[in-house]
């Protein structure tokens, strides 16, 4: 009996250390999204520079569409970037850093990956909308925008079946905490 514990408490170590090494990883997985996304920002934002030079050069005609375009689709960009910067943070808090919570702002924090997940979605409804939204500027009847938008539609509404069955999950394993307290 007394070799069991030993072995035990053994293998949790092991198990513990190999745990303690993942956030070495997820620390590297947030650095490279954190330079990816900058990288990506500031690619997005010296797009817009030079759409603007063309417009203000008067570079031809339709530059006034294709400015709005693409100012729409940069502001895409800077929505996905920004997303990528809040799961970098969500990640940091929740794997490598969990005490540096307080440092962030509140609607900075993250408390589990639903948190995450929830903003991905977010994330995703939101450039999704803007394809949409690009799409119907660019089109000229040249192809069926009623099934682009109803594929958009689809992604969408998956979503947001999603996030209502997670936050039904969540109240769910919420309320059974509540009842095993109730019960201790």
């Amino acid at each position: 009996m007394h070799t069991d514990d030993r072995t035990n408490s053994t293998s949790r170590s092991t198990i513990g250390g190999l745990f303690s090494i993942t956030r070495y990883i997820v620390g590297l997985a947030v650095i490279g999204i954190i330079v990816g996304a900058t990288a990506l920002m500031l690619l997005g934002v010296f797009g817009v520079l030079i759409v603007v030079y063309k417009a203000l050069m008067g570079a031809g005609s339709g530059i006034i569409d294709e400015l709005r375009i693409a100012l729409i689709e940069a502001t895409d960009l800077f929505l996905v970037t920004t997303t990528l910067y809040v799961i970098a943070a969500g990640l940091f808090q929740l794997f490598v850093s969990p005490n540096s919570r307080r440092h962030f702002p509140p609607w900075l924090r993250v408390d589990g990956l639903h948190t995450l997940e929830d903003r991905m979605i977010g994330m995703v409804v939101a450039v999704s909308c803007v394809v949409f939204l690009t799409l119907l500027l660019e089109w000229h009847g040249q192809f069926d925008i009623l099934a682009a938008g109803a594929g958009i539609g689809a992604v969408i509404a998956a979503a947001g079946i999603f996030v209502y069955a997670g936050a039904r999950r969540h109240d769910l394993v919420d309320d059974d905490h509540e009842d095993d307290e109730q019960n201790t």
